[in-house]
């Protein structure tokens, strides 16, 4: 058998691709070393959690509230006799106590939608209402369904002294499809603001900046809006959004929050005139500039007033 050196094998080799080389071939490429660090990956952000959404009495008999400050999401709703209640949009973690809880109206449905299938809780509405209710996707938590969720405050009168206890109120499974409004940088085409005012029938809100603490204070008919648990509300968002309302069930008013309307935007002590949009119940509320420029809004707590249009 024909033994080859180490080192005459190697210059055998050499001379091989020498004469490859000669005739006009290169040497055959060898493949590239793969390497052991894994292809990057795109992580999905996570979808938004599923929230707790409470009906809260906004009278004078029910203030102050308790829980309504740690609400991501808060939308003023015009009901009966020119007055407000509060739609109180809430992720975790909760508060320990909401309330005054009051009653659902048909314009709380359209709302609704947008949270995916959340835990709404309320103190009842009439029988034509809760039926519509009792067919929309989401959880209903009422003192006859979660009851153990709920209690009276013996120091408050009826209506006003009910409450809700969120960590006994059944969990929903799923969350909104998208955030609950569109968070960005402070746009341009905004003009300095220092107040304004939001005025219902009955209900007369001034919103003032500060810019000491970069937020909006709320005051409502006269009074610094605060609650039991969290002192005076300051947001960093404001919203008005100017809606359709008609007569609805039983005379309700019920506000169309479904298509576009003129806004007002009150973010960084700057206030934007524009128009929002909503093309359909499962979508959140975004807003434009009266040129069509996106409005996101800062990160912070949000409110929305529904002012009637007319």
């Amino acid at each position: 058998m024909l033994r080859v050196a180490r080192g005459a094998a190697a210059a055998v080799g050499l001379l091989g691709v020498l004469a490859m080389a000669s005739c006009g071939q290169g040497p055959i490429d060898a493949p590239a070393p793969s390497s052991s660090a894994p292809p990057p990956t795109t992580v999905a952000p996570a979808p938004p959690a599923p929230v707790v959404v409470v009906k809260i009495d906004n009278v004078a008999a029910a203030r102050p509230q308790s829980g309504v400050q740690d609400a991501s999401l808060v939308i003023v709703e015009p009901v009966e006799g020119g007055l407000t209640r509060l739609m109180a949009v809430l992720e975790a973690p909760f508060p320990e106590v909401l309330g005054p809880v009051r009653s659902a109206r048909i314009t709380d449905l359209d709302l609704l939608r947008q949270f995916g299938e959340p835990t709404f809780a309320y103190s009842g509405a009439a029988r034509e209402v809760l039926e519509r209710f009792n067919e929309a996707p989401l959880i209903n938590a009422t003192e006859s369904s979660a009851a153990g969720a709920f209690f009276r405050d013996p120091g408050r009168a009826a209506p006003h002294n009910l409450y809700v206890r969120a960590g006994d109120l059944p969990r929903p499974a799923v969350g909104p499809a998208r955030p609950l409004v569109e968070t960005g940088d402070l746009p341009g085409g905004g003009e300095p603001a220092a107040a304004e005012d939001v005025v219902y029938e009955r209900a007369a809100y001034q919103l003032n900046w500060s810019d000491s603490g970069e937020a909006w204070s709320i005051t409502l008919d006269g009074q610094p809006f605060s609650t039991l648990d969290g002192g005076e509300i300051a947001v960093e968002n404001i919203a008005i959004a100017r809606v359709p309302v008609r007569d609805g069930l039983l005379g309700s008013p019920e506000a169309g929050t479904t298509g576009s309307g003129e806004a007002t935007i009150l973010r960084d002590g700057q206030r934007f005139d524009g128009r929002w949009m909503r093309p359909s119940a499962t979508d959140p509320f975004r807003f434009a500039s009266a040129t069509g420029q996106d409005l996101p809004l800062a990160e912070g707590t949000t409110w929305i007033f529904l002012v009637p249009d007319a």
